[in-house]
């Protein structure tokens, strides 16, 4: 789900409606800690604009496929930006690989598309623990190909890109340059892809122009989806906060939107917290509700060096990092960067992403059904309903432009 290099020198929501087993123990963990560390990156990464849309799953899975690979203070670092502290490295490895497999099998289950893959791309001839490289296969399924980064960080770019995108049907295709390969030695890679059709489509026929207010005195028009008839679905619609959420093919991932009085988009976001949301989504009562929401579709390229420094794990991007798990040569975080795009339709949403970084040397009578228009700006969520972990995430204040 995700891209990173380096360079040297448990839930209040309902269950989903499938028959696959409850989660273990420790998949809950590592997803509430995804669950923080999510929201932790939409309240550092927001405000600074004005549309957003990012995986913080692909960037959480990236970070835990470089921290066994760490050790002291770097390492803790890094669980410390992840929000997973209480877990060791190995212990959250082992954790991913039993979700990502239960989210596989999730999918599959309910006919809807979700695809992860990693891949280490690492210099010919460069010094790897055989360990790690162990840990990568067995806990993220990722391959490792040999490139000469230093040679030919074109030849290299062109071919990471590449494969990154074969894995996100096509959407993320600019992932790295030359120049960010300069010096690299390794890099490591995941994509994830995801195209979920809505349980219950909206009806094309009906998306019409309406009314969006980006701001008080700031309107613009956009398409509007609304289904031929109310959704029963879970809502709440009050003076503080309007609420959907919306489920997929198979009800076991859903999109929850949500919609705070215009111009406290910025605030509730800061306040947001996931024992929050969790009670937010689990209060939601199922009803018959007329939904209108914007078709929008958004691109954001991030890079995260700052906000992951900022988040704990300064360390792992400076020279005293301690990365000799991974090698016996001295290695620090060169680059963390992050592409994500996401279609919202009547059919339903189409979503990839990617996150990068290297490697260098050093049923009563139905009362009258509720409407909630998304007519001002909300928040996205993809959500898993048995566990809470955010797939996907995107704030929408301007469905008008397309790149955050």
């Amino acid at each position: 789900m995700a891209l990173a290099g380096l360079s040297s020198s448990a839930s209040a929501v309902p269950e989903g409606s499938g028959t696959l087993p409850a989660l273990s123990g420790a998949e809950q963990a590592v997803s509430s800690a995804e669950q923080a560390f999510a929201l932790e990156l939409l309240h550092r990464l927001a405000p600074g604009l004005p549309n957003l849309v990012l995986s913080p799953s692909s960037v959480a899975t990236l970070l835990a496929m470089v921290e066994p690979g760490a050790a002291g203070t770097t390492a803790s670092g890094i669980a410390q930006a992840l929000r997973a502290r209480s877990m060791s490295p190995q212990q959250q490895a082992q954790a991913w690989h039993l979700l990502n497999g239960t989210l596989s099998r999730q999918a599959k289950h309910d006919h809807v598309a979700l695809d992860t893959a990693n891949q280490l791309w690492l210099q010919t001839g460069f010094p790897v623990r055989s360990t790690y490289l162990q840990m990568l296969a067995g806990d993220f399924a990722a391959g490792v190909q040999e490139q000469d980064l230093a040679q030919d960080p074109a030849g290299s770019a062109r071919a990471i890109d590449n494969w990154v995108a074969s894995r996100t049907a096509g959407h993320i295709t600019n992932l790295l340059t030359p120049s960010e390969l300069q010096n690299v030695v390794a890099v490591l890679v995941d994509a994830v892809y995801m195209n979920a059709p809505w349980e219950t489509p909206f009806d094309p026929s009906l998306t019409a122009r309406g009314p969006f207010h980006i701001s008080p005195g700031n309107s613009t028009k956009v398409p509007m989806m609304s289904a031929s008839e109310p959704l029963y679905v879970p809502v709440s619609a009050t003076s503080a906060l309007d609420v959907a959420e919306l489920p997929y093919k198979g009800e076991d991932l859903s999109a929850v939107v949500l919609m705070p009085p215009l111009g406290q988009l910025g605030a509730f976001e800061s306040r947001l917290s996931p024992a929050g949301l969790n009670r937010t989504v689990s209060g939601l009562a199922r009803q018959r509700a007329q939904i209108k929401l914007p078709k929008f579709e958004l691109k954001t390229s991030l890079r995260l060096n700052q906000v992951l420094s900022d988040m704990g794990m300064s360390q792992a991007f400076s020279r005293e990092a301690n990365f000799s798990l991974l090698s016996p040569r001295p290695l620090q975080l060169s680059f963390v960067v992050h592409d994500a795009q996401v279609n919202v339709s009547e059919k339903g949403t189409e979503a990839s992403a990617a996150t990068g970084g290297g490697l260098a040397p050093t049923a009563m009578p139905a009362p009258p059904p509720v409407s909630i228009v998304f007519d001002h700006p909300f928040l996205f969520l993809v959500r898993d309903d048995a566990n809470g972990a955010i797939i996907f995430e995107a704030q929408v204040t301007d469905p008008t432009t397309a790149v955050g």
